[in-house]
């Protein structure tokens, strides 16, 4: 099935019209962007994928030029920070702009200051950072005689601006972080807007309504947000929030003037194949074809959404020129992998990656991509026949789509025919088969609003005490009527929520002998959550028992004294305070242990050395586990460390399933039988402690694993969505189209029976509680009505 799509051309803007560079020749949505810029207050630019939308960006530092303002640059992994900087200083440097460019990563972070005589702490020497950045002109790389008081543009991952817009630093930093990441920039640019969950666009959404409701836009700050894909929603959101100052300069609402403008040619024809083959069975079918491809001298790329296909892949096609572009390849590999024809790749290809080969014609000539979201589609598929600004634009490309059953069918009706880009991308909308990656409104009703007013609550803190109710009162409203206009909790609870997440998280990290000093520092959080602890364990059949605050004061001094209950308050405590540090965390918040891996046949890596997640070597391939490092030197010499050491012996095929067991007795659950666990652990998000791993070949039976990988996450604190077994198909059917995957959970009692579970971990748990809310009620209702009558 294969539908040719038409080569496609972009409008140039009308020589001289930016003012700022009458000799350079834009395109008409850089020239938009720009303009839209000098009026409003925030700029959406969602032209298609290497069209030059992070230069349309940058025309808005030379409106800055002289005016001594600072500039922040958002882009989402490291290596696209890396080359937005040097993209950023090419630009600076062509158009002799005064600003200084800076990449700062952790990494970068830690290293500031370690010749210097100041606070070895990460919020100190990054706010310090902020305030001078000649102070660490070595660790920047800033020439010694290059002394310059230069405004700056700030390179940088969104980890560390969420870091520092939600309080995540040290206690000492919190709020200096937090004042400059409000004022430090008057224009503040978001790339690849499309990258980010629904969590995390928390984070985006909390700063755009900080600096409406603070005043910032009033005096004439300015956001850039760029993305090929946006989500419809975010429009919703913006006009809320904004109302007309801001605006969407999209290839769906030219002025009628551009009609005649020039065009320059952009992207090749491209024949696409559409099918509901696998990777591998594909490239099985395909492989003489592949061969063919690349003696033609052609270029491609394979992508695929799982780093375990990537890797069998790089097996199957081990009789062509591959070179594999994944996460735990580093920096230099993917660069020398432009020298290769085939590339083989995972989603960090998704994020701006350049794939620039100095060719006279389009860099990529086919692309072979897993396609399970729309996005995904738009984004690999436009990887393919790029040639803005090549000599030679009339080679025909391909791409194979590789979807689900459903989508290849919907795609029939359209075998054959010629569509334009924009009826291609039309088409998937219409498709919801093939939905988009993120559902936001679900997750926004539902958890947006707690997780938006930490901020809010820390913020408030720093204002007068006379100031603190209006302010909280005044933003809690605009982040309702913004994220959550349907949310019914009240400033009352959501201050409690926040409050509580504080006093655990300093009592967690207190050091031993004051968490139990019932009269210290602490000695209220303590007998709060005794309270908590209590009212649960009290609790059964269905019916909450409150205790009070008085009643858990009588029990207090006997908990302390108890080791035993002592254990189990500290468990209930740390549970409590995980669970609430995932619904704050930007990344997931769930990472397994790391394995460092001696890989002497490249099954993983092109490196004889590498760390990685154990679950997945766990479930890819047989392994060998050393006693610790000592033992694994036999291997040879590395710096790398880790939890576990193992080496890589041979792919496992196929793949084992990975499952979680929990032993209520050993983990020190509070619920001895399966109705008491359903009523405290399952359908909402929680945080345990014990699990232990156990893994399963596809339809077969239980693989023996090694207690130490069979005990890896067991000291963990996760967060994990639980799940009965009745409702698993809700489970399975509400999340088959989103990237959330659950796993099964089998749970031991104290009376040795046992019941099975689905569990969703990490900070997919928020996620999948989101869309199955509805669900979970429906249920609880019914289960409600069945008591009544039994």
């Amino acid at each position: 099935m294969t539908i040719r799509l038409s080569a496609h051309f972009e409008k140039l803007a009308p020589a001289g019209a930016f003012t700022p560079l009458p000799d350079t020749q834009l395109l008409y949505h850089q020239l938009r962007t720009a303009t839209a810029l000098e009026d409003a207050a925030l700029v959406v630019n969602s032209y298609n994928t290497g069209t030059g939308k992070t230069r349309a960006s940058l025309l808005h530092l030379l409106t800055l030029q002289g005016q001594r303002k600072n500039v922040l640059f958002i882009a989402p992994t490291n290596a696209l920070i890396r080359q937005h900087v040097d993209d950023i200083r090419a630009f600076v440097t062509q158009h002799q702009l005064r600003f200084r460019v800076i990449e700062v990563n952790a990494e970068i972070v830690r290293s500031l200051g370690i010749d210097m005589a100041i606070p070895d702490r990460n919020g100190e020497k990054f706010y310090r950072l902020l305030q001078n950045p000649l102070e660490f002109y070595r660790q920047l790389g800033i020439p010694a005689d290059d002394q310059r008081n230069l405004p700056f543009v700030i390179v940088v991952n969104p980890d560390i601006f969420h870091y520092m817009l939600f309080f995540r630093y040290g206690n000492h930093d919190q709020r200096n972080l937090f004042i400059a990441a409000l004022q430090t920039f008057w224009y503040v640019v978001i790339d690849e807007f499309h990258y980010y969950d629904e969590k995390q666009l928390v984070s985006f959404l909390c700063f755009l309504i900080f600096w409406q409701e603070l005043g910032y836009f009033d005096q004439g700050r300015k956001v850039c947000l760029l993305s090929a894909t946006p989500n419809g929603q975010i429009e919703t959101y913006l006009t809320t929030l904004l109302g007309s100052r801001w605006q969407h300069v999209s290839p769906d609402n030219e002025p009628e003037e551009s009609a005649t403008y020039r065009t320059i040619q952009t992207l090749s024809e491209l024949d696409l194949d559409v099918t509901s083959a696998t990777l591998d069975e594909w490239l099985s079918q395909h492989y003489i074809s592949l061969e063919q491809w690349l003696c033609d001298e052609q270029d491609g790329a394979v992508i695929s959404n799982s780093l375990d296909r990537i890797n069998e892949a790089h097996d199957r096609l081990k009789g062509l020129d591959t070179c594999r572009i994944t996460g735990p390849e580093p920096t230099e590999q993917r660069v020398q992998a432009l020298s290769h024809r085939l590339l083989l790749a995972t989603p960090v290809v998704d994020i701006g990656y350049n794939f620039d080969r100095q060719k006279i014609r389009q860099n990529i000539d086919f692309v072979i991509c897993e396609g399970r979201f729309r996005d995904d589609v738009i984004q690999r598929i436009g990887r393919a026949g790029r040639v803005l600004g090549k000599n030679e634009q009339h080679h025909l490309s391909r791409a194979v789509a590789l979807v689900s059953q459903d989508v290849a069918q919907a795609f029939q009706a359209y075998n054959g025919q010629t569509l334009t880009r924009r009826q291609f991308r039309d088409l998937l909308n219409t498709l919801d088969t093939l939905p988009p990656k993120h559902a936001l409104e679900t997750y926004m009703q539902v958890h947006g609003l707690a997780e938006a007013f930490y901020p809010v609550y820390k913020f408030s803190q720093i204002l007068r005490p006379d100031e603190q109710e209006a302010e909280i009162e005044r933003l809690v409203e605009r982040f309702r009527t913004t994220l959550a206009p349907n949310s019914r909790q009240g400033i009352k609870s959501l201050r409690a929520f926040a409050a509580a997440f504080d006093a655990r998280e300093k009592w967690v990290r207190a050091k031993e002998s004051e968490k139990w000093d019932k009269s210290g520092w602490h000695s209220k959080t303590l007998l709060t959550n005794l309270t908590n602890y209590l009212s649960q364990i009290k609790s059964s059949k269905g019916v909450y028992i409150t205790v009070t605050t008085d009643d858990a004061r009588q029990y207090l001094q006997a908990v302390i004294n108890d080791s035993t209950r002592r254990i189990s308050l500290n468990q209930f405590i740390h549970g409590q305070y995980y669970l609430m540090r995932s619904l704050f965390a930007f990344r997931d918040s769930f990472n397994g242990p790391t394995a460092v891996l001696y890989d002497p046949d490249r099954l993983f890596s092109s490196q004889i050395f590498n760390s990685y997640d154990v679950l997945h070597m766990i479930r890819n391939y047989h392994l060998r586990v050393f006693e610790d490092r000592k033992d694994f030197s036999q291997c040879g010499e590395t710096n790398l460390k880790g939890d576990y050491y193992i080496q890589l012996q041979r792919r496992r095929v196929p793949r084992l399933n990975i499952e979680l067991t929990l032993d209520i007795e050993n983990a020190q659950v509070g619920a001895s039988n399966q109705e008491f666990f359903e009523l405290l652990y399952c359908r909402r998000p929680v945080a345990l402690c014990g699990l232990k791993l156990a893994v399963r070949e596809k339809g077969g039976d239980n693989v023996h694993l090694p207690p130490t990988l069979r005990e890896a996450i067991q000291k963990q604190y996760l967060t994990l969505l639980i799940v009965p077994e009745r409702d698993s198909g809700a489970l399975i059917a509400t999340t088959r189209n989103m990237p959330i995957i659950s796993y099964p959970l089998e749970v031991t009692f104290t009376d040795a029976s046992s019941a099975n579970f689905r569990a969703v971990l990490g900070s997919a748990a928020w996620h999948a509680d989101a869309l199955l809310r509805g669900h979970f009620r429906m249920r609880e209702r019914r289960e409600e009505c069945d008591a009544i009558i039994l």
